[in-house]
């Protein structure tokens, strides 16, 4: 009667593949319920991967676990099987899936160990993307893009994605100098100087830098409230303006964000400044529709009622949602910051002493 249960317990997880790989992957699976351990193997690479690849589609982060681990072992054999060049490539896609970015700087430290071949710019490439995401690897991302950009002929695509993504990190940490020298470099590549100008990625960054430990254009305005919100009389607090606009999907996208971040600081002495950019619709009544909605409390100014005082002008903003994060002295913290960057500058800023 065993038999009979076992294979549509298969046919579920694997409709239309090959009964005996199907019974292989639930065997695999069985195994890594019993034992953290990976379940020995024996055979090709090629053999392990059609056994994970008949659930194509299937997969989740337990299989997933399940196949680094086997593909750990294959690599660990001695003498190496002359596929390990490609199981460790594969090993690397595996935890790239798993979002573990020292599993996949751990794996290319080792392969390069196990197989000591000139760098390829694939590995470099896959260990730059992982150490970006950690903000202790940030110095090992720096020399990883001067490697890059010193291969022959370089990648300059490649590279100038890179130097954005750098420089994102780099202020996120608060490496303001780091990020300085990167955004300089991108915009005197030549992907950007043969192109007659700075590309609208680069220079944005630029400005943000410059605007750090400056004071932002000072204003007094009337909230769709009633009420008038003077920036000034704010310092002392962490204030965030932010510009935005309902017609902007990211704009509304970052709304529960900014909500669960007032809510958590706004009795630590931290402000939110809406400032509103829709051209026409909706009216201020429909607007504070819209913002009773989302939950929104803090002021909310609508722009183009300021006529030629206009706030977008003297900020120079770009894209929405655009924020600009004050310290208690009124000075400019970082500009641009949305999702967890910012959540994590102003709990950065409201933990700092007063003073």
């Amino acid at each position: 009667m065993t038999r009979p249960i076992a294979r549509a317990r298969v046919a579920r997880l694997a409709p239309g593949v090959p009964l005996a790989a199907a019974v292989l992957a639930a065997g695999l699976l069985a195994g890594c319920a019993r034992s953290e351990e990976a379940p020995p193997i024996g055979g090709t690479l090629q053999d392990l991967e059609s056994s994970f690849g008949s659930l194509e589609g299937k997969s989740n982060r337990r299989l997933a676990g399940l196949h680094a681990r086997w593909l750990e072992k294959y690599v660990s054999r001695r003498p190496l099987p002359a596929d390990t060049e490609e199981a460790f490539d594969k090993l690397t896609g595996v935890y790239n899936e798993l979002d573990d970015a020292r599993a996949v700087l751990r794996t290319n430290d080792r392969y390069r160990k196990v197989i000591p071949v000139p760098a390829r710019v694939d590995l470099v490439a896959e260990e730059f993307l992982a150490c970006v995401e950690l903000p202790s690897e940030l110095d090992r991302a720096l020399g990883l893009v001067k490697r890059l950009a010193s291969a022959k002929p370089p990648d300059e695509h490649r590279i100038h994605e890179y130097r954005l993504r750098l420089y994102d990190a780099l202020v996120d940490e608060d490496r303001v100098s780091d990020a300085a020298a990167v955004i300089e470099a991108a915009a005197a590549s030549p992907l950007v100087t043969e192109n007659f100008g700075v590309p609208a990625e680069v220079e944005p960054r630029r400005r943000h830098l410059s605007a750090i430990g400056k004071r932002p254009p000072q204003f007094s305005a009337e909230t769709v409230g009633g009420t008038v919100v003077n920036l000034h009389a704010l310092e002392g607090k962490v204030v965030l303006i932010v510009f935005w606009a309902t017609w902007s999907g990211s704009s509304r996208d970052e709304m529960p964000g900014l909500v669960e971040l007032y809510a958590r600081h706004e009795d630590d002495g931290f402000e939110i400044i809406g400032v509103n950019e829709d051209e026409e619709e909706p009216r201020s009544r429909d607007l504070r529709a819209f913002l009773d909605e989302e939950k929104v409390t803090w002021p909310q100014i609508v722009d183009r009622l300021r006529g030629d005082d206009r706030l977008d002008e003297a900020y120079e903003i770009g894209r929405l949602p655009h924020t600009v994060l004050l310290d208690r002295k009124g000075k400019i913290h970082r500009v641009g910051l949305t999702g967890d960057s910012l959540a994590r500058a102003v709990g950065k800023l409201i933990r700092e002493p007063r003073g």
